[in-house]
């Protein structure tokens, strides 16, 4: 009996973190990915060049834009977008049976509303900071981006946000100012949304 209480409650579906550069996506996902040992991180596709602390088929698989147009253009994605400049998108066969498995992807806001609108099971956490200054402070420790390309990830920052809040279809809206809380909420949503 205990054996089926907590097989329905496992959790099932596609949680996508979305939110702007430095609000720390990757951290929750990889916390979220300790804790749920069964979960899978689904791996996208992009076409900017490899950071020195990414690792190609484990964060992203890196290709160039020849060969992400060739695979688009066969139907190998779910969603695709141009994201700061490159291109980004999703494999087709990763969001299959999204009623018996549990994946989180990390993807910009417009892809994560295109998967929702496609395919049951779709669940949108929007993580950001408590201001644009904090953001920004974040990025330029970071140190990863020239000065114009931090320019652009904040202006696209504030068009994330502006659009994950028109939407109407973001499941929770996190404040990443205190993470142990952040992830309790995150936590509280999964085991009660998805299970």
């Amino acid at each position: 009996m205990e054996q089926i209480h907590s097989q329905k409650n496992t959790p099932h579906g596609l949680l996508v973190v979305v939110g702007p550069s430095g609000a720390g996506k990757t951290t929750l996902v990889h916390e979220l990915l300790k804790l749920y040992k069964d979960a899978s991180k689904i791996v996208t596709y992009k076409t900017r060049k490899k950071r020195d602390n990414e690792r190609h088929m484990e964060d992203y698989y890196f290709c160039s834009e020849e060969e992400y147009f060739v695979l688009r253009d066969r139907g190998f994605f779910a969603e695709t977008a141009c994201v700061h400049g490159d291109w980004s998108g999703t494999p087709l066969h990763e969001v299959a049976h999204l009623d018996t498995v549990f994946k989180i992807a990390s993807i910009d806001i417009h892809g994560a509303l295109k998967l929702k609108a496609l395919y049951p099971h779709v669940h949108i956490f929007f993580l950001q900071t408590t201001s644009m200054q904090v953001l920004e402070s974040r990025l330029k420790r970071r140190a990863q981006d020239s000065e114009k390309t931090l320019e652009i990830r904040l202006h696209n920052a504030k068009q994330e946000i502006e659009a994950a809040h028109a939407s109407g279809k973001v499941d929770l809206f996190l404040i990443n100012d205190d993470f142990t809380e952040m992830f309790a909420k995150a936590r509280d949503y999964i085991e009660t949304k998805m299970g």
